[in-house]
């Protein structure tokens, strides 16, 4: 299930901003479906490992995917 946003979530633009995954969203991109386009940037295969507890930083917007699960 991938994590869901809302326009909330963008009112810290420039702020980082943690997002959880599983296994099931791998292979994961920035931004994701969810993300509204108004405020997305060019999409970015992230190379996560699929390991628990195993993280990656998106380098256009400083998002961190955490792979829990």
């Amino acid at each position: 299930m991938m994590a869901t946003t809302s326009t909330k979530d963008y009112e810290r633009l420039g702020t980082s901003r943690e997002v959880i995954v599983t296994r099931k969203d791998l292979p994961l991109h920035c931004p994701t479906d969810t993300t509204a386009l108004w405020c997305s940037h060019p999409r970015v295969f992230l190379p996560i490992d699929s390991n628990d507890g195993a993280s990656y930083r998106c380098p256009y917007c400083g998002t961190l995917y955490r792979v829990l699960g």
